[in-house]
């Protein structure tokens, strides 16, 4: 899709605004990986960005979930809480993560840092992170009533549905690096 520049070896891809609404105006979700939503958003128009289905279910985050810039300076500390963020926007986390990279656009405030406390510089990095269980550990579990589960003798299996959003989630996070 589109046309790589010679001058850079087929290595970069661009669209023209039509290229890109063929490809991606069916996507469920979609990252847009820089800080200049609004400009981007002001110069197409809403005209524009009301043809693609992510955008009228509201499914667009940006990575200003932390601050503007901190994707750039921090988030390759703090990879798999990227991953997490994107499990979470699929749906196919345990519920309990709040995105902390990944920022709705619709519904998230820009991020904002707090200030650098000198006297902390040489703690130990202790990422924020909520608590999570292997995913295996929610998966083929049947409620038996009130109260009660059972697992399924299969329990921790993962369905071709949950392995194929598992690897798209996998993709998704790769291509944001």
């Amino acid at each position: 899709v589109g046309n790589a520049p010679e001058s850079l070896g087929g290595r970069y891809w661009y669209l023209s605004d039509e290229e890109f609404l063929e490809f991606g105006k069916d996507a469920d979700r979609w990252v847009y990986k820089s800080q200049h939503w609004l400009k981007v958003f002001e110069e197409k128009g809403e005209e524009y960005f009301q043809q693609f289905k992510a955008y009228r279910n509201q499914q667009v985050y940006d990575t200003q979930g932390v601050s503007p810039n901190s994707w750039y300076e921090q988030r390759l500390a703090e990879y798999y809480v990227v991953g997490m963020d994107v499990c979470a926007i699929m749906g196919v986390d345990d519920g309990l993560h709040k995105s902390r990279w990944l920022r709705n656009i619709f519904n998230d405030p820009i991020g904002v840092m707090p200030q650098c406390n000198v006297a902390e510089i040489d703690e130990p990095y202790v990422a924020p992170v909520s608590d999570c269980m292997p995913i295996a550990a929610t998966l083929n579990v049947v409620s038996e009533g009130e109260g009660e589960v059972n697992v399924k003798d299969n329990a921790g299996a993962v369905s071709a549905v949950q392995g194929f959003t598992l690897i798209a989630s996998l993709a998704v996070v790769a291509s944001l690096w």
